[in-house]
This record gives C-alpha cells, sequence and structure tokens, in this order.
C-alpha cells in the first residue's frame, strides 16, 4: 500500500472514530478532500502524481472470458 494510501485510510480512520452520526457521505468526502489534499502536497514538493494501480492480470482475463461468454449467447 503507498504512503498516499495509508494516509488516506488512516484519516478516514480518524473520522469514523470521532463521528458518532457521521453519514457515508460526508466520509466519502471527507476522503475526496482528504486526497486532494495529498496530491497538492506532491506537486508543491515536486513529486509526480500519484498512480493507481491497474488491475491484475487475472481479472482482466477473468473479465474478458465472461464478456465473451455473456456475448456468445
Amino acid at each position: 500500500m503507498s504512503t498516499t494510501q495509508q494516509q488516506v485510510d488512516a484519516c478516514l480512520r480518524s473520522k469514523l472514530e470521532n463521528s458518532v452520526s457521521g453519514s457515508v457521505d460526508e466520509l466519502i468526502i471527507a476522503a475526496c478532500a482528504g486526497a486532494m489534499e495529498i496530491e497538492a502536497a506532491r506537486q508543491e514538493n515536486g513529486l509526480p502524481h500519484t498512480v493507481p494501480a491497474p488491475w491484475p492480470t487475472s481479472t482482466r482475463e477473468y473479465q474478458s472470458r465472461w464478456t465473451q461468454a455473456h456475448h456468445a449467447t
């Protein structure tokens, strides 16, 4: 897990622990805001933008087989 993902996870955990009546929407918005802050800090410090990990090959193969099977019927 990348440092950025760890920071976002820590932010979400903190929000969950401190929010008794917090809604899912608020948590998603907070996670997105945190991710934006991390990206801004990376850019300010000359680091490249984070890149999400690609789908594993096994997942792409499964999706391809599933699509072919459903289009064949």
